[in-house]
């Protein structure tokens, strides 16, 4: 399997703050962690991609439009020629905002709906469906690529049309399924978490829903290849092509796995962090156990979602416990 020398995407967790405390966050974000990257330290990091030919960068957070020089960030990365995108909760964004986003050319901006507005608001607080609704306008309104990024559960799993509904009503370019993952402050919810049968049959009937709705309804998951033929690869971006660093200079492979630390940046550089041992045991496809270990699939999708084999069964050469092969097998 193709191996990158360096990631194609770095994702960088800019700060820890957040005017949210979602049930589900990851990260638990709330508070500035302590000793949280620099703008010269960010600007550091930018600088090395555009030397490397990394393109694509994701700043996010916690919040990303509560440091007060994200607008410099975002500005030097586009002037650099990099792929910008933004991730948001939406609630502070304002037409200056937009039209400060608007100047930069940003490539894009990711803003997290979660349903519709019972379900919305029972994670992330009320009162902010009808904010994030109209952030997503404005941005859509000034022309900035938009899409939503969507966390499902059992919840809200029989929403996803109506929310690509009202995507289409935005001018969303695309809707992106990610599942709910019992980590950080998701830990007191896990039981809403899907179930294997569950997450098959919503990856069934993905096409046919985005072909209703007249908008790509997209899922984060390298199972999706199970489903679609021989020639379709999809593995894992953890360890092939995805780095993230955290507010803190944390690397980790996954957007998910930040509590696995492989280096940090103040530390190491980049091009050690992408080839730590870690990194080369996520890539190396023999260290799959259980079910994938001999599972004719495993180099179509490397044994699944690696951060939810970590999370749920404690080890992530484990399969992908969404896996409905792997799943009558125990790791």
């Amino acid at each position: 399997m193709y191996h990158a020398s360096l990631p194609h995407l770095i994702g960088i967790f800019v700060t820890n703050k957040c005017n949210l405390k979602c049930r589900h966050c990851c990260v638990s974000a709330g508070q500035s962690s302590k000793e949280e990257l620099s703008y010269d330290e960010i600007i550091s990091i930018l600088d090395f991609c555009a030397e490397h030919q990394i393109f694509c960068i994701d700043i996010t957070g916690g919040e990303p439009l509560l440091r007060e020089d994200i607008m410099d960030i975002l500005r030097y990365g586009t002037d650099k020629g990099l792929r910008m995108s933004l991730a948001s909760n939406g609630l502070l964004i304002s037409k200056k905002t937009v039209s400060d986003l608007a100047s930069i050319k940003i490539w894009r901006v990711r803003i997290s709906l979660d349903g519709l507005k019972f379900n919305h608001e029972w994670l992330r607080g009320k009162n902010t469906f009808e904010q994030t609704v109209r952030a997503i306008k404005m941005l859509s309104d000034a022309g900035i690529s938009t899409k939503i990024s969507m966390v499902v559960h059992r919840r809200n799993i029989n929403e996803i049309e109506q929310v690509g509904n009202l995507a289409r009503s935005l001018g969303v370019y695309e809707v992106r399924l990610l599942p709910f993952v019992p980590i950080g402050r998701g830990k007191k919810i896990r039981k809403i978490m899907l179930t294997p049968k569950q997450w098959k049959d919503l990856m069934s009937k993905l096409d046919e829903i985005s072909n209703r709705v007249k908008v790509p309804i997209c899922i984060d998951s390298p199972l999706e290849g199970l489903l679609k033929g021989k020639g379709y690869l999809n593995p894992c971006v953890c360890g092939y092509l995805y780095l993230g660093i955290s507010s803190n200079g944390d690397a980790f492979p996954c957007p998910i796995m930040t509590d696995v630390k492989i280096g940090n940046i103040r530390k190491e550089s980049i091009v050690e962090i992408w080839n730590s041992d870690v990194i080369k045991n996520l890539r190396d496809a023999s260290q799959l156990k259980g079910a994938c270990a001999s599972c004719t699939y495993k180099m179509r999708c490397n044994g699944g979602c690696r951060a939810l084999a970590y999370y749920i069964k404690g080890d992530y050469t484990c399969p992908d416990p969404f896996c409905w092969i792997a799943s009558q097998k125990k790791c």
